[in-house]
């Protein structure tokens, strides 16, 4: 079994890297080198980076249920599917959902199913499928449902720096502060990991490295 923990353990950090260190270039830019946005004319890159910590959540996720519940990814369950085969898969949003709720790193201050699946279909399905953007800052990210909400909301958010990464502000639109879901994705990561070698018995963490070595996405010990 400590193999098999191994081989997650890598891909949770391997996997997801080259989107990590993306993600970390235009912080580092706008942390350490701001003149060069204005000089080059340059944004950001906060929606780029949103949309690529929600693809590196949705593998996360993924992972995680299937340590949790010993069932497998599904794109999309069939209606006429039978029961008993029903019971074996999982789809995206019911992994992106059971993370949130028992992951202690808490990305918003509400565990209410409906916040939840907004954010996901926001941020991960509007956002990154189809980049119906409302509305971008260069600090921050305010997707959709703008009516009503004050001009000056994304300078009161820059300045208070949110304690989560989502701040809901109306009954379907959430603020994104991108810097700190950086943080808290590589928090989650770790947390997973330490879940895989506490909390999930033989069968689910071999089930979880087959699904890895299936889906390709390669550890150290392929090479």
């Amino acid at each position: 079994m400590d193999r098999n923990l191994q081989k997650i353990s890598d891909s949770l950090s391997q996997q997801p890297s080259m989107v990590i260190n993306d993600v970390k270039t235009f912080q580092w830019i706008r942390l350490y080198h701001p003149e060069m946005l204005d000089k080059e004319g340059l944004g950001g890159g906060n929606i780029l980076s949103v949309m690529g910590l929600f693809s590196v959540l949705n593998y996360f996720s993924k992972v995680y249920k299937i340590l949790e519940s010993g069932k497998l990814p599904r794109r999309q369950i069939p209606a006429d599917i039978s029961r008993s085969t029903e019971s074996l898969y999982f789809v995206e949003d019911q992994a992106f959902l059971r993370l949130l709720k028992d992951c202690p790193v808490k990305l918003v201050d509400s565990d209410k199913d409906d916040d939840l699946r907004s954010i996901w279909n926001i941020f991960r399905n509007q956002l990154a499928h189809t980049a119906q953007i409302a509305d971008g800052s260069q600090a921050l990210v305010l997707i959709q449902d703008q009516t009503n909400i004050p001009r000056d909301i994304l300078e009161k958010f820059i300045k208070n720096s949110p304690e989560k990464s989502f701040t809901k502000i109306g009954d379907k639109a959430f603020i994104c502060f991108v810097d700190k879901l950086i943080a808290d994705t590589l928090s989650i990561k770790d947390w997973i990991d330490d879940a895989s070698r506490t909390k999930s018995s033989e069968d689910k963490i071999k089930l979880a490295c087959d699904w890895i070595e299936n889906n390709n996405i390669s550890h150290p010990d392929d090479n």
